[in-house]
């Protein structure tokens, strides 16, 4: 009996430990944009998606929308700010350095 116990006070850990999906793990700001993206455009393909990156030594996050081919990505720091941007056939960069930056994690995905 105390092996079943045990059993099952680890089961009872372990599923406990799982990821909240609903759990939001990026600014807030940002989903304002994820709001107004999901009203305004359908599912995209490759599906649109916030990632975290280290960049400069700080959490930073790109929107990656995917619903336009000359897309331009706006990299915003945990307090909604703006540090730079990129992409876009003009080529508009001020992200200095941005091929250092690590991925982290993506934070959320259009599961729709």
């Amino acid at each position: 009996m105390k092996k079943l116990t045990l059993i099952i006070c680890i089961i009872l850990s372990i599923s406990s430990c799982e990821k909240n999906d609903d759990e939001i793990n990026y600014p807030t700001c940002l989903q304002t944009r994820i709001n107004n993206f999901i009203e305004n455009y359908g599912v995209q393909n490759p599906r649109s998606n916030i990632k975290k990156y280290t960049y400069q030594n700080q959490s930073v996050y790109i929107f990656y929308a995917n619903n336009v081919s000359d897309e331009h990505f706006s990299v915003i720091d945990e307090n909604c700010n703006t540090i730079c941007s990129f992409g876009s056939i003009a080529g508009n960069n001020t992200c200095d350095n941005w091929e250092s930056a690590e991925l982290i994690e993506t934070v959320w995905t259009d599961n729709r």
